[in-house]
């Protein structure tokens, strides 16, 4: 995992999580500026250069806590543009549609094992989940390397991954 490369699933009244090498950062604050300043001194003590931040393309309910969200966004976007890092943004609604996949990993994993014929779509899927480390266990929630984790820490880790395939994808 690069080292200068930080996925943030940012919320501006409850909580941030950061994914960095491997490890979960969180921030859990009702203020969408102390979120901010959360996030702008991890990236500069950390010496980030390449920054994977889930997005919203729009907000359904406008409430106090959707605001603040757009306000920290904002921010961010104002703040990023005058350094020289890379930004690239995930939208929300590709990290829920993701982590919709991993619910059908074990019958994948059935699949697998009977030699039952899987469709191309279906396998691609599957190798993204797997290369993720997450897991979903129902009723119990969702883990990452074996370890429990929140659903903030699931979109970082997700957000994370989907930066990475579309970086490959360009090259």
């Amino acid at each position: 995992m690069d080292n200068q490369t930080i996925s943030i699933d940012p919320s501006g009244t409850g909580t941030t999580s950061i994914f960095h090498c491997n490890k979960f950062y969180n921030f859990t604050n009702k203020y969408w500026i102390e979120h901010f300043t959360f996030i702008k001194m991890f990236i500069q003590d950390n010496n980030i250069n390449k920054i994977y931040l889930e997005n919203v393309k729009m907000i359904y309910n406008s409430t106090k806590d959707s605001l603040s969200l757009i306000k920290l966004l904002g921010a961010l976007e104002l703040s990023f543009k005058n350094h020289q890092f890379e930004l690239l943004e995930i939208t929300s609604d590709q990290t829920k549609r993701i982590a919709q996949w991993f619910k059908k990993i074990k019958y994948i994993d059935e699949d697998i094992k009977n030699k039952n014929k899987i469709s191309k779509n279906i396998l691609e899927q599957y190798d993204f989940c797997k290369k993720t480390e997450l897991e979903y266990k129902y009723m119990k929630g969702w883990f990452f390397q074996g370890k429990k984790i929140t659903e903030h820490n699931r979109d970082a880790v997700l957000i994370y991954w989907i930066g990475k395939e579309r970086e490959n994808e360009k090259e």
